[in-house]
């Protein structure tokens, strides 16, 4: 689950900057930040199962979608499915969070090894690669001064007779690496420099989700073509399903639906939230039908997108998405999630549940219609650059002629945002943006983007070796 919808920065700056009391050392204070951080997921959480009572209540009152034929009752589906089984999900889940991956940080051999451990389990279930080169890999970079080099891992099993049409079943599998917790590394409590953020929910549970629908679906005939597919980058901004949005290998034109898993492994008394079901009726009821035939406990939050994980690009682009979810808990994002806190049933139920909605949509002679949702229903996604933007030093700032604080860097530009389509560069400094000049670094950038009107002119101005730039960019949603 990526850190920047569900990380409050400002809060963080404040703990960070506690002050060292006379009588305590730097452990101490290391702990009481420790407490606090705890302590905010804590109210978080409450405040989130709030508004998910309300989404419930709402969607009690909410008009049923119409019926759409499933497809599931088909007995090679029906023996396929029953393939799905939680020892072998669980299997791929604790490997995948295995402390030998340190962490799955994308760019890192550890992330690395994990998209062979998908490669070689789509080559031996039959999947046809459709990457680079006739590989299961679709390379790209990312970072600033030191770039480094990373994929997506891709495969699809062919459909029978409308083998150009796609649905795109995905999930991340890169998570936050190893060491202590920073303003941007999105760790939580983290002290220590070798603390292992193994990340068994977040996402080696979707990933194994995938792996299982990849070896499940391998030998069947859907109608449409199914392309499985693991990002890269998730926790660094969408990297990966930015990327794969901006290059993609089948036209989306062609596909009809993607189906997101994102943390399925945990909080198994709890309903799933299904999350892009208002995007599409057809989606809505193949949920509903899927859920009553696996027993899963569900709810459809309202205005449900939410721009925190690999389907918003596609939904971005008009395709109408699924996101499956089962919450969160006191280990998002800790070092404490682990395999041995999964879900053994969570895990079968939710991928089960998937495939039966991958399986209709595969099939189905409904056209599967898009429905854009109104901008307040976004799932909470505020208008958006598409830059990762860092605080200059106080060096930097002296030899750029700058007060301190009154510009922000940016280390990373996101394909096909708004900020590359207005010519932002990788390396420029921010210094006023819509008017407002910078004097308090990213987070004031932050404020003023999420204020800023969506789908309007706004103009930037940046330091471009050494002299300044007026851009202007308009903002996506």
């Amino acid at each position: 689950m990526n850190r920047h919808t569900w990380m409050a920065i400002p809060f963080v700056v404040a703990l960070l900057s506690l002050p060292l009391r006379a009588d305590e050392g730097s452990k101490a204070r290391e702990d009481r930040i420790a407490e606090r951080v705890q302590e905010w997921v804590d109210q978080e959480m409450s405040r989130f199962r709030e508004e998910l009572l309300a989404a419930i209540r709402d969607e009690m009152k909410a008009p049923t979608s119409r019926p759409v034929p499933s497809m599931s009752a088909n007995t090679e589906f029906q023996s396929a499915l029953q393939g799905i089984r939680a020892e072998e999900a669980f299997a791929h889940d604790a490997w995948l969070a295995d402390d030998a991956r340190l962490g799955r940080d994308t760019g890192t051999p550890g992330c690395d090894e994990a998209a062979q451990y998908i490669a070689d389990h789509f080559k031996e279930d039959g999947l046809i690669p459709i990457g680079d080169d006739g590989t299961f890999f679709q390379h790209f970079t990312i970072g600033k001064t030191k770039k480094l080099n990373t994929q997506n891992v891709i495969g699809m099993v062919e459909g029978s007779d409308r083998k150009d049409e796609f649905v795109v079943v995905g999930a991340h599998y890169d998570h936050l690496g190893k060491g202590k917790m920073n303003l941007f590394n999105g760790r939580m409590g983290g002290t220590k420099t070798d603390d292992l953020y193994n990340g068994a929910d977040d996402n080696a549970s979707g990933t194994s989700g995938v792996l299982e629908l990849a070896q499940a679906f391998a030998h069947l005939h859907p109608s449409r073509s199914i392309i499985f597919m693991t990002f890269a980058g998730e926790e660094k901004g969408l990297l990966g399903s930015y990327y794969y949005t901006a290059h993609p290998i089948r036209p989306l034109k062609q596909t009809v639906a993607m189906i997101n898993m994102d943390m399925i492994g945990r909080n198994p008394d709890k309903a799933v939230q299904i999350l892009g079901a208002q995007t599409s009726p057809e989606l809505e009821a193949f949920a509903k039908q899927a859920t009553e035939e696996t027993g899963l406990k569900y709810t459809f939050p309202v205005g449900g997108v939410f721009g925190g994980s690999d389907h918003y690009p596609f939904y971005q682009k008009g395709l109408p998405v699924l996101f499956f979810f089962t919450g969160f808990h006191k280990d998002y994002h800790h070092a404490t999630d682990h395999p041995d806190k999964i879900s053994h049933e969570q895990l079968e139920r939710v991928s089960r549940t998937a495939a039966i909605c991958v399986w209709d949509a595969a099939n189905t002679d409904e056209t599967i219609e898009f429905k854009k949702l109104p901008s307040s229903s976004g799932g909470g996604r505020k208008p958006r650059l598409g830059v990762t933007p860092t605080d200059l030093d106080a060096d930097v700032s002296k030899a750029l002629g700058i007060e301190e604080g009154a510009g922000v860097q940016i280390d990373d530009v996101v394909e096909g945002s708004a900020a590359e389509k207005g010519g932002i560069q990788q390396g420029d400094v921010i210094v006023s943006f819509d008017g407002t000049e910078i004097s308090s670094g990213s987070e004031e950038l932050r404020d003023l983007i999420a204020n800023a009107k969506p789908d309007t002119e706004i103009a930037v101005v940046v330091l471009r070796d050494g002299k300044k730039v007026e851009l202007t960019v308009k903002l996506g949603k």
